[in-house]
């Protein structure tokens, strides 16, 4: 049997020619421009594949010295690398072609511009085809020429190996953009998720005040006569219809957990191709659920607690206006008073108009929330180099708008400062007559937030980790811990300590860590806290032996973050704490490089366990976390505030300026030293509502609790500040039979004065208000060592 006849090279390369044009020809049929880009691309992958058998081939023959040696010459050192020119420009076309189509899906282009870019892509791609085809026509049927050059070109080494590693990353782009396009398609469905989960959550609950109001105003006649006999009732029936339900979900909670099953369901991709410069792509860093997760955080996480709060009221005002409906309608039956049923149907009326005032505040706040949502969060804007990019510039942004001169700040300024002055040294004369007792009791009346701006004095107090958007300084350590982490999944041992004073930032930092580099996904141990792993639960205990072996046997297959915030909190009656710590420690000698270990504790606590168990040996590396520079603070608070969407007013409900809101900050917080905890709680002590929309510093002057404290206080509280969280029974083991005598009355003392507090499980803790003041005003009074600086070293 005869073998089949063998191409010549000479043919191959015709060929190729050939099917070009005809591919060149019918490339451009498609109107859809997703079955254009399919068709777009495919060519290119034919094309790349194409190029790599031809490179080959011709390699081969030049090697062989065989009869068309000439022309893989040619193809080699010529037209092989106009064809990669070619190639780089349909990847790039791909690329731009899709973008167009993100852009126009997100109606940031009319048909006609897009119409108008297919065209002219459709010229420039047809043109380079065509003349890459006729090529050989132009130069290569030249023999005289064409023999000077391979001359030449046999003292060269042949660009062939260097030619097909360039389209082998070429077509591996490619495939990277192909990808891409279809993790861009899921992630746009999720996008159009996210908005209609925001839509319907405003949307429902303005068509429940709609109905209720409609139900409420329905037994009115158009002339302005009496109510019929009875409307009161059907008003009242329907009133109470309308509080047994509300549209879905009913709180910030629920709605927060369905929005972040949408967000885990984006694409966790690293990196996106978001443009192209020649033969470059130019790549961002990136992961959308974790981005997207941190944006909604920053900039519409206030506006869901807003509506919410407003939720709230209206539905106390509800309860509130059937309540009474209902007394007043049955004493009108038993009385047969006409009046009262008419004062009902009056009181209802004015329900019904506030309602419809707090459905136009709700429809606002939609329009608002909508707008963020339409401009930032869309398909159109992915390819950005700056899409839900995240800086206390854009954060600031937010309140610079109405920025005024700096001149007339100052003005204003010094016109109040001599009165603040004087104002500040009658109220220290004043207070230097006051007792402990009447010290302590007026400094957690100021140490009070208001109610009413709980929804932005929330944003302050609450500790843990709010979103990375709010992160500020500690850059250098958490660059290190992602070092340890590194170094910890190729193998090593990975364990860190934070420690620091009492809201220092310790929570928000570890939960930082989690979010960065476990996707927040890590294990949180927490005592009389239900954990569940690998489908296995472990109910809520105060063993954190207990705790860690179940966590040993579930979770170190997975290679987890194990965090245990509040190293304290562990303790309990049926064991010391040293004996949990000594379990902890052999854990971590276990299982250091199966399960990445953060712990953290307040740096007295640290202290002690550094001179008793040496406990900074089985960590790689120590974090106390130190004072933040002024500025850093100062930039913690811009960044909450900004992500309320409060502003914050004068006494005349005049915006301030940011550089005047700056000097605010600076004198709220003076007192603590850099201590962020304590600055941000200051801050949201001396705010108040001013008119629901704003809010504004209060007067008076800013008190401390400096007080002179008697042996036995002292001691008391150095005792109860350094274990953090401690009871009667622990003191009474500490103390004695003094703890009876002296110690139980002043517990109680201090408990009724509010220094004290009692938390849920009957433990006893520094009011966290006051934390900061008492742990200096110890300091100072000899009770507590000077403060000591924990070295942040590798072990």
């Amino acid at each position: 049997m005869e073998a089949p006849p063998t191409i010549s090279f000479t043919d191959q390369f015709a060929d190729l020619q050939q099917e070009l044009t005809s591919r060149n020809e019918t490339l451009w049929q498609q109107a859809d421009p997703a079955l254009r880009y399919h068709d777009l691309s495919e060519f290119t992958f034919w094309l790349t594949g194409q190029l790599l058998t031809l490179g080959d081939a011709a390699q081969e023959v030049i090697a062989e010295e065989m009869p068309t040696r000439p022309v893989a010459f040619f193809v080699i050192y010529v037209w092989l690398e106009r064809a990669k020119d070619v190639v780089i420009l349909l990847r790039n076309t791909c690329f731009e072609q899709h973008r167009a189509d993100l852009l126009k899906r997100d109606n940031r282009i009319v048909q006609g511009d897009l119409t108008a870019f297919f065209a002219d892509t459709e010229e420039v791609v047809r043109g380079a085809v065509t003349d890459l085809v006729a090529l050989p026509d132009n130069l290569t049927y030249a023999p005289e020429l064409l023999e000077r050059r391979i001359q030449k070109w046999r003292l060269e080494h042949s660009p062939w190996p260097v030619l097909r590693e360039q389209f082998t990353l070429l077509l591996e782009q490619e495939e990277v953009l192909n990808n891409q396009v279809l993790r861009l398609e899921a992630t746009e469905v999720v996008f159009q998720r996210i908005h209609a989960h925001f839509s319907k959550a405003f949307s429902s609950y303005l068509s429940y005040l709609v109905e209720l109001a409609t139900a409420l105003g329905g037994g009115f006649s158009t002339n302005g006569a009496p109510a019929k006999e009875g409307s009161s009732a059907e008003r009242l029936k329907a009133l109470r219809k309308f509080t047994d339900w509300a549209p879905q979900p009913e709180t910030s909670a629920l709605f927060i957990d369905q929005l972040q099953e949408f967000t885990d369901a984006l694409p966790k991709g690293e990196a996106l191709i978001i443009g192209t410069e020649a033969g470059l792509l130019q790549r961002r860093s990136f992961n959308l659920t974790r981005d997207t997760a941190a944006w909604i955080q920053s900039e519409l996480m206030s506006d869901v607690q807003e509506f919410y709060n407003r939720r709230e009221q209206i539905t106390n005002r509800l309860l509130i206006a059937l309540r009474t409906g209902e007394n007043r309608r049955e004493s009108a039956r038993q009385e047969g008073q006409d009046l009262l049923a008419r004062d009902i149907n009056h009181s209802l009326e004015q329900l019904r108009n506030n309602l419809e005032r707090s459905a136009e505040k709700i429809k606002s706040l939609e329009q608002e929330t909508g707008t963020v949502l339409k401009r930032a969060l869309s398909i159109g804007n992915v390819l950005n180099p700056d899409f839900l990019q995240l800086n206390l510039q854009q954060t600031l942004h937010q309140y610079r708008k109405y920025q005024q001169s700096g001149i007339a700040e100052l003005s204003q300024y010094v016109r109040t400062k001599a009165k603040q002055l004087v104002s500040r040294g009658r109220d220290s004369l004043r207070t230097e007559a006051l007792s402990e007792s009447e010290r302590i009791v007026r400094l957690l009346d100021e140490r009070k937030p208001q109610t009413a701006a709980a929804h932005y004095t929330g944003m302050f107090i609450n500790t843990g980790f709010l979103g990375e958007s709010f992160w500020v300084g500690r850059s250098a350590e958490l660059q290190r811990v992602g070092n340890i982490i590194h170094h910890w999944r190729k193998g090593f041992r990975g364990a860190v300590l934070i420690s620091g004073r009492r809201h220092s930032g310790k929570s928000f930092f570890a939960e930082m860590i989690g979010h960065r580099y476990f996707e927040n996904d890590f294990v949180h141990l927490r005592p009389n806290a239900r954990l569940s792993l690998a489908g296995r639960t472990l109910e809520p205990t105060e063993d954190l032996e207990a705790a860690l072996q179940f966590v040993v046997e579930n979770g170190r297959r997975e290679r987890k973050m194990v965090l245990i915030d509040d190293l304290a909190g562990w303790q309990d009656q049926d064991s010391p704490l040293s004996m949990d710590v000594d379990s902890l420690l052999r854990h971590l000698d276990a299982y250091g490089n199966q399960l990445f270990w953060v712990v953290t504790t307040d740096s007295s606590l640290h202290q002690q366990l550094q001179l008793h168990l040496e406990i900074n040996r089985y960590f790689q590396a120590i974090f106390p976390l130190s004072r933040l520079s002024s500025e850093e603070v100062v930039d913690a608070i811009l960044i909450r505030h900004g992500a309320t969407q409060t502003q914050l007013v004068d006494e005349t409900g005049k915006e301030l300026a940011t550089e005047h809101l700056r000097q605010k900050i600076r004198q709220t917080i003076r007192g603590s030293q850099g201590h962020i905890g304590d600055a941000l709680r200051r801050w949201a002590y001396a705010v108040c509502v001013y008119d629901g929309e704003s809010i504004r510093l209060t007067k008076g002057a800013r008190l401390s609790l400096t007080t002179p404290l008697s042996k036995n206080a002292g001691i008391l509280l150095r005792a109860i500040l350094v274990e953090r969280i401690t009871s009667e029974y622990q003191l009474r083991k500490q103390f004695g039979p003094l703890f009876r005598e002296v110690f139980q009355p002043l517990t109680q003392r201090y408990l009724q004065l509010g220094l004290l507090t009692r938390l849920p499980n009957g433990a006893l803790s520094v009011n966290p208000a006051l934390t900061g003041e008492l742990e200096r005003e110890l300091r100072h009074q000899s009770f507590l060592p000077p403060k000591v600086t924990t070295t942040n070293e590798i072990i």
